[in-house]
């Protein structure tokens, strides 16, 4: 297992008994699903009833903690660049708001609630973070992502600098305007 525990998932019923041995993160995800299935009609966490974040808080870390802002967690990984910040973002909905896929929008209000700068083309950083591989696009949901294993990897480790030199992609987009000095030598001369 990733996380290094192992936990036994089992669901009886009618015609189906079924037991797997999952991650603790798989496991919360699965708490998440069986208690928001219960008793949540927002997919915020301000929606979420005591006994969903009491039963997930307590599992997620083997015991009692704090519930962590958007801003401890971007402190924790200390991003650099935008897309390593919508990575934390994307792990910040998954593990504390128990939104497994995320779209344009709640990033963008996840950088309002961190009081983070707004990126100038959002739709484009996100593409750079797929092209890093933090996040992937969600089959079938078009505008709809997810955090992928290295994305949540690289937040806890908090984004390595080998990491971040080993992978200078740009987003792309128009090259930047450069001055040419052989311009600006002919414009000495005649002066």
């Amino acid at each position: 297992m990733i996380d290094g525990d192992e936990y036994t998932v089992s669901i009886e019923g009618p015609g189906m008994s079924i037991k797997q041995l999952v991650s603790r993160s798989i496991a919360t995800q699965v708490l998440w699903a069986v208690f928001r299935s219960e008793q949540l009609t927002t997919p915020s966490m301000a929606g979420v009833g005591p006994k969903l974040t009491d039963a997930v808080t307590q599992f997620h870390s083997g015991g009692p903690i704090v519930a962590k802002s958007v801003r401890e967690l971007l402190g924790e990984a200390n991003p650099q660049r935008i897309p390593e910040k919508i990575a934390v973002f994307a792990v910040y909905l998954k593990d504390f708001r128990g939104e497994i896929a995320f779209t344009k929008e709640q990033i963008n209000d996840v950088f309002k609630e961190a009081h983070e700068p707004q990126p100038k083309n959002l739709a484009r950083d996100i593409a750079w973070a797929v092209k890093l591989g933090l996040v992937a696009i969600k089959d079938g949901a078009q505008g709809t992502y997810y955090v992928t294993n290295q994305g949540m990897k690289l937040v806890a480790d908090g984004f390595p600098e080998d990491w971040r030199t080993s992978n200078k992609a740009s987003a792309g987009g128009r090259p930047r305007k450069t001055k040419r000095k052989d311009a600006d030598e002919e414009n000495n001369v005649q002066a």
